[in-house]
């Protein structure tokens, strides 16, 4: 035969290949791609190619089928389908009717009730929604939403019904706009729910949606997209079968493994082996046969050959070469050029520089007004921990994401635990404790606990799983604080809470622009003669973390003083408000090391909050501030993971 460049390449990943592949086209000239074939010996890398094509192919021709499973609209039924099949009872699964929301049919048919959905389930943070429920939700979009919502009650006649009223109402959507891809999608699919409806009638123990779905699978993994193009234009992409009878001066080949090409002994059958030999039925001996033909056919007249595959092990799949392979490999003749690489497709991995936002005059008059609001100590160390992070919240106003929550989240526990204990201390104000006081509160803790989770979650997804156990995690973080007190009061201390939850708003500087602090002070207490700021967190907080040694690390490590800096915010608040007590202390109660009681805020041993203290930390909060501020100071933001 005539001479033949044969490379065997050996690459990591199927998707590698198809990234490689596009690297060994890229440089090819217009008249030499059209002289190029690339045969997928798996048919499952046409849209992971399709993706990786340099911008020097102009024309394509792929004369094998797209895997209808691989289109958008495979996605959207099967999240359907999933939707009423994992139903508890009448109702539907929040979670996963919020994931078949975001299905691009599911807008197309609901429009703007589907956000409506979407805000109702995050409100209320529910886990099941029944069927009337949605629909009367869904005032615009009356017919999807009982097309999509009605109960099957486990019917598969139903579920086909549903199916096809649905695809009739996407066509009526589509058509106006002459979406022909789409519409090509979906009279695929009306084609295989008509199966599915043939088969229901045929063969009645077809009738669940469990059965229903298992077929349905089955027949989309059968069925194929054909594409249309010019034989005789441009690249060529194709399958092995298609191959046959063609020549090309270039030929790339991937997927050469046992196992994929030649497939092997992975066609399933009800016949066994002896049997079909006995009967002289076709085996997978006869398929590798004709697999082994058309790929040394497509060898002959090639001149320069690709052959390229996985050389990583992963799951089932195997990194053996195939035989098709080895035999080239083994059996060169004298005009063939074998050569063998290990290569990897080129990835460009940019390095990470920190994100930076210059800083406008319009931002700075957003960020002035709220300074004369009032930046709270959260704010504040918000931006120590991150200033992209306080950029996106407070200039922008981003929130973080409203999710549902199907186990009750961090930040909602320790605002029930908050709640909770305000309910709790709030009759006792200003008294001076006794056991009596603190046995009576512990007797209602159940009751306020339940009060606090109906009100910030939702009381009926606390009686099982996960949740059941938070719910009594804070019943016992509630318990243990008492019971602490409870045995401070035995020891002959004495406590009287001043306030619950008391909100300040302090002036700091008033020239030449207004500077506030407001914030919200967890507890106040007299303990002994001595005036305590208690901090609560339902995290585990050390005494380290209360510790000031180097006052320049005060704004700028969150991880070591930002309990610290939070703690002064409010002693600050209070001293410009109220004015300082004679004796007074600042600190946090960790529900997590109760143990260690109350962590109080120390600068060199000294727990004592005293007017030097607070005018030296007013300086600093004022110097942060200033650079919030400040025009030439950028947003840059901080590798918190170190």
């Amino acid at each position: 035969s005539n001479e033949k460049k044969i490379r065997s390449i050996a690459i990591s990943g199927t998707i590698g290949q198809a990234k490689y592949v596009g690297q060994l086209i890229a440089n090819l000239s217009q008249e030499e791609l059209e002289h190029t074939a690339i045969v997928l010996g798996d048919e499952a890398l046409l849209l992971p190619l399709l993706s990786s094509l340099p911008a020097n192919v102009k024309n394509i021709n792929i004369t094998m089928g797209l895997p209808l499973d691989q289109v958008p609209d495979a996605s959207f039924f099967d999240a359907w389908l999933n939707l009423h099949q994992q139903m508890n009872k009448d109702a539907f699964i929040c979670k996963d009717l919020l994931s078949f929301l975001t299905q691009g049919h599911s807008e197309r048919l609901l429009g703007e009730d589907a956000a409506l959905i979407r805000k109702k389930i995050e409100q209320k943070n529910l886990i099941y929604i029944n069927s009337e429920t949605l629909i009367a939700i869904c005032i615009n979009n009356t017919n999807a939403a009982h097309a999509l919502f009605d109960l099957w009650n486990d019917n598969a006649a139903k579920a086909i019904t549903a199916s096809l009223n649905v695809i009739k109402l996407l066509k009526n959507l589509l058509i106006p706009s002459k979406n022909w891809l789409q519409l090509e999608y979906l009279f695929c699919f009306q084609e295989i729910f008509s199966q599915l409806y043939d088969l229901t009638k045929q063969y009645h123990y077809l009738d669940n949606l469990k059965s229903l779905h298992y077929f349905y699978r089955e027949l989309l993994s059968k069925e194929t997209l054909d594409f249309r193009g010019d034989p005789y234009a441009g690249l060529q992409i194709m399958g092995v079968l298609e191959s046959r009878v063609l020549d090309f001066k270039n030929v790339i080949v991937t997927s050469l493994n046992e196992g994929t090409l030649p497939s092997g002994k992975s066609q399933g059958s009800f016949i066994p082996f002896d049997l079909k030999m006995e009967y002289k039925l076709p085996t997978y001996r006869e398929k590798d046969a004709v697999y082994a033909y058309h790929f040394f056919r497509l060898m002959q007249r090639a001149e320069n050959i690709y052959l390229l595959y996985n050389n990583e092990s992963t799951g089932i799949h195997s990194a053996e070469k195939s035989r098709f392979l080895l035999q080239m490999e083994i059996d060169k003749q004298p005009n063939h050029r074998f050569t063998e690489i290990s290569a990897n497709a080129t990835i460009n991995i940019t390095q990470k520089t920190p994100k930076s936002v210059e800083k406008t005059p319009a931002m700075i008059t957003k960020l002035k007004e709220q300074a004369a609001k009032g930046f709270s100590p959260s704010a504040l160390t918000t931006y120590i921990r991150n200033p992209i992070d306080f950029y996106y919240r407070y200039v922008l106003g981003i929130d973080e994401l409203d999710a549902v929550e199907d186990v009750v989240a961090h930040n909602t526990l320790g605002t029930i635990v908050h709640e909770t204990l305000e309910q709790l201390y709030v009759p006792y104000l200003n008294q001076e404790l006794n056991t009596t006081h603190l046995k009576a509160m512990r007797a209602t803790i159940p009751k306020t606990v339940e009060k606090q989770f109906e009100k910030l979650y939702n009381l009926e997804n606390v009686k099982t799983g996960k949740n059941l156990i938070i719910y009594n995690v804070a019943l016992q973080f509630v318990e243990n604080l008492l019971k602490k007190e409870i045995l401070e009061l035995e020891a002959g201390n004495t406590v009287r809470v001043k306030s619950c939850e008391q909100k300040f708003t302090a002036t700091l500087k008033s020239e030449p622009f207004l500077i506030n602090l407001r914030g919200t002070v967890d507890r106040m207490d007299i303990v002994n003669e001595t005036q305590r700021i208690i901090d609560y967190k339902t995290g585990n907080v050390t005494a380290t973390e209360l510790k000031l040694k180097d006052w320049e690390l005060l704004t700028t490590d969150y991880k070591k003083h930002g309990k610290a800096f939070q703690v002064l915010c409010y002693a600050l608040m209070l001293h410009k408000t109220h004015g300082l007590p004679e004796n007074l202390e600042a600190g946090v109660i960790s529900f997590k090391n109760l143990n260690s009681g109350f962590l109080r805020f120390q600068e060199d041993k000294n727990a004592d909050i005293n007017e030097d203290l607070m005018h030296k930390f007013e300086g600093f909060v004022i110097q942060l501030i200033h650079q919030i501020l400040d025009l030439k100071s950028p947003f840059v933001e901080k590798d918190i993971n170190q």
